[in-house]
């Protein structure tokens, strides 16, 4: 599997986090980095000197989970992040989410605050990690 940035969205945009529109409008703001896995997944962040990194959605989908896409993505992100000079990393997930929690902690990420029932009841959890 290769990870390919873009610079455009793909045809199919497919995240339920951001809408296509919504994706595309962000792309297009500077700094935005769109990273996708061949055969599925994607990550859109946000990467400039200076400042923590952020990731907006880290999606597989369903059928191709497991096999260290978001793994491969979430690396692949981390080193452009660093590469540009930010000074860390952040990003918010649904406290539920024990797949992403596991990916995001073994990367070095840590609880920075918590969203008491953000989602609909459930808790968003701010994780980060700097870059020292």
């Amino acid at each position: 599997m290769e990870i390919l940035r873009q610079t455009n969205l793909p045809v199919g945009w497919d995240d339920p986090v951001l809408h296509a529109a919504q994706a595309a409008a962000v792309l297009a703001q500077p700094g935005h980095v769109l990273l996708q896995a061949t055969g599925g997944g994607h990550l859109l962040g946000l990467a400039v000197a200076g400042v923590p990194a952020d990731i907006l959605t880290l999606y597989v989908p369903t059928a191709l989970r497991r096999q260290g896409r978001a793994y491969a993505l979430l690396a692949a992100f981390l080193a452009q992040a660093q590469a540009v000079g930010a000074s860390g990393l952040t990003l918010e997930v649904r406290a539920d989410n024990a797949a992403a929690l596991a990916l995001y902690q073994a990367q070095g990420l840590t609880l920075r605050h918590r969203r008491v029932g953000y989602y609909g009841g459930v808790d968003a959890l701010v994780l980060g990690r700097d870059f020292h």
